[in-house]
């Protein structure tokens, strides 16, 4: 979120901002990647006039089945009781998609706790503290650090 020794000089503001392309001509610029993801879900919370489901991603990591069966309820759809993971790289192995994470691999990149806090620094957490949203963080279930 904001710059650390080996960022020095890159980030005249103190903040790595944060960008996407959605195509040619279509892209938007936020001031970091946290109000980017406040940008889009603040978008769908507080301003969407049409129903929607949001799902996070570590739901469907750590419980795919409860998860697929409450969409499809919200849809008026049953799911099968025999879902079946698949333990591979979804992308393939060829081209930037090698090496890809597998299930197994995604649960041990995403899943810790302790990683995440070793990859964001104290002046990350301050930062995160200081403009995250606590109407966002409490409705998607995340603990203010």
């Amino acid at each position: 979120l904001v710059p650390n020794k080996f960022d020095q000089g890159q980030y005249l503001d103190g903040v790595i901002h944060s960008s996407i392309r959605y195509g040619k001509d279509n892209f938007t610029r936020h001031e970091s990647l946290l109000h980017m993801w406040l940008d889009y879900y603040s978008g769908y919370v507080h301003d969407a006039s049409f129903p929607r489901i949001i799902v996070r991603y570590e739901d469907v990591l750590y419980r795919p089945a409860s998860v697929m069966k409450r969409i499809c309820e919200c849809g008026a759809q049953s799911v099968k009781d025999d879902l079946q993971l698949i333990d591979s790289n979804a992308k393939g192995e060829r081209g930037p998609h090698k090496g890809g994470a597998d299930l197994v691999k995604a649960l041990k990149k995403y899943g810790s706790e302790s990683r995440w806090k070793s990859i964001l620094d104290g002046k990350d957490m301050e930062y995160f503290r200081e403009h995250m949203k606590r109407d966002l963080s409490d409705m998607f279930g995340y603990k203010m650090p």
